[in-house]
């Protein structure tokens, strides 16, 4: 499985990191990357309210967006999932 195909069934993994980026607003820069996919997260935060200004903006590298024919569903992304499991246990069983 792809790190592409693990954030897509399985959501992103963010943690913060220091942006390259100043927000056109007086709102404070929250610059996170997903440690998989490396796809980027860019957000404003309210310095007085702590609020969430406006949408995310999501920075995405370029191998991480499917052409429209190639799309996988969320049931094929739980199965490519499934039989990489299986897969796995296999091999550690036969190492065993």
């Amino acid at each position: 499985m792809t790190p592409r195909e693990a954030c897509r069934l399985f959501r992103h993994r963010w943690f913060v990191v220091s942006g390259d980026w100043t927000p056109k607003s007086t709102g404070h820069p929250l610059t996170q990357r997903c440690d998989r996919c490396d796809t980027e997260k860019r957000e404003v935060i309210g310095v007085h309210t702590g609020q969430r200004e406006g949408s995310p903006r999501y920075i995405y590298p370029p191998e991480y967006h499917y052409s429209r024919d190639e799309v996988p569903t969320g049931d094929e992304l739980r199965l490519m999932w499934i039989r990489e499991q299986v897969s796995q246990l296999r091999k550690d069983r036969k190492r065993a």
